[in-house]
């Protein structure tokens, strides 16, 4: 599978100085990522399977222990699998 990330070969976009600086590879590999998972958890609801995201620690109405929650059920569900 081949993904265009729709840069330049060059990568860089911007000159200063005579060089070119500043990948724009950078930001499209985020908005591809985000893009795939955006659909990964979106199929995955559409099949029943409760997503689990990750919470921001800047987000006041999350509790604290969220993310170690989210651990936790990911340690249950997967560590006997490698066993």
């Amino acid at each position: 599978m081949v993904i265009d990330n729709c840069c330049p070969p060059e990568d860089a976009l911007v000159e200063v100085g005579g060089a070119l600086v500043a990948g724009s590879s950078t930001l499209a590999v985020v908005a591809i990522s985000m893009a795939f998972l955006a659909e990964t958890a979106a199929r995955l609801a559409a099949r029943g399977i409760k997503v689990r995201p990750f919470t921001s620690p800047n987000i006041g109405a999350a509790a604290a222990d969220t993310n170690r929650q989210v651990f936790d059920d990911y340690i249950r569900r997967v560590a006997p699998r490698l066993r």
